[in-house]
């Protein structure tokens, strides 16, 4: 089983197309991506399936599969429940979940990172704060900054 990158999303097309790059540019370390679009009104989830199709020459030789979740009913924007929906679908065939906001910009050698220091039974890690530009996750919109979860599949299942 692999990593996951998932990236919640509700109207936030422009920060998406910004960070589509560093998420599928990852290197070191084989994963799947997912995208959860909680009910976008911005065309989200049509343009991330054109832009998945014209821009596979940029994705990294590690990226498995990228998959779009979509929640197709009118509901105001629950950022625990659509990074909870995310784990969910990724917990079915991944080892360690990497949870992050549409507007995060990861650094290459993120998810190696993330992934070799995560531990099962050990390790759930959120960050807040950008520490180093090469390492850390830079945003968008700084001012917006709910954190990136980092944790273990078989932990987020044993606590929810």
């Amino acid at each position: 089983m692999i990593p996951t990158i998932v990236v919640t999303v509700k109207n936030r097309l422009e920060h998406s197309l910004k960070t589509f790059p560093f998420n599928v540019s990852q290197i070191g370390t084989d994963y799947n991506l997912l995208y959860v679009d909680y009910d976008s009104e911005d065309g989200f989830s049509e343009r991330l399936r054109k832009i998945i199709k014209s821009h596979q020459d940029i994705f990294s030789v590690n990226l498995r599969k990228i998959t779009l979740v979509t929640l197709n009913r009118s509901e105001k924007y629950d950022i625990r429940r659509a990074k909870n929906l995310g784990a969910l679908f990724a917990c079915e065939e991944s080892s360690i979940i990497l949870i992050n906001d549409a507007d995060t910009m990861l650094g290459m050698d993120y998810l190696t990172k993330w992934c070799n220091l995560t531990k099962k039974g050990k390790t759930f890690a959120t960050n807040r704060h950008q520490d180093t530009r090469g390492t850390f996750p830079a945003r968008v919109s700084p001012e917006i900054n709910y954190g990136n979860i980092v944790v273990c599949a078989q932990d987020f299942i044993d606590v929810s």
